[in-house]
């Protein structure tokens, strides 16, 4: 059994206008989520949709990237759902999706019911790499109207079902 945390976080630098206007439309303290994982013996990475693409940051790099860490959730997985959680590592290096992301500030500004910006797995963002390793490495099954569809979920749509399911990930 291991156990990776999901972790909402905001960067720590004093200028962030796109972590902003991601905080003002999501309504939210934080403007992204995380996946944060032991890769080794006394040592973590981080996974996510940041900067121009999936990234794989380790203990070391990570000092360059700091953040300040809202909510924190703990997910103890299998020895078989973790080897699903490594595959995630085919998608580094896709690029980051900008214009899905514009899409979802979009959706929500004009109400429309799908992203404009959807793409498929071309791009991701950090949501959307959450909501892989939820329904790929959980094996989730949800109704669509507890979780919206990757393209569309932000941030706070991913930590709002973590709080309505503590049976697969606790507050750490």
């Amino acid at each position: 059994m291991k156990t990776i945390y999901l972790e909402f976080t905001s960067p720590k630098q004093w200028f962030a206008p796109y972590s902003w206007l991601i905080c003002l439309f999501e309504r939210a303290t934080y403007s992204h989520v995380r996946i944060k994982f032991e890769s080794g013996w006394w040592s973590w990475s981080v996974l996510e949709a940041a900067g121009s693409s999936v990234r794989l940051i380790g203990e070391k790099a990570s000092r360059h990237y700091p953040v300040k860490i809202h909510h924190r959730y703990a997910v103890t997985l299998s020895d078989d759902e973790y080897k699903r959680m490594l595959k995630l590592l085919r998608y580094a290096g896709v690029k980051y999706g900008t214009l899905q992301a514009i899409g979802i500030g979009l959706q929500r500004l004009f109400r429309l019911s799908k992203n404009p910006f959807a793409d498929g797995d071309y791009s991701f963002i950090c949501s959307e790499l959450v909501a892989y390793f939820l329904f790929q490495v959980v094996q989730l099954e949800v109704p669509d109207s507890e979780l919206p569809d990757f393209e569309t979920a932000g941030p706070k749509a991913i930590k709002n079902w973590l709080d309505k399911h503590p049976e697969i990930a606790r507050p750490a």
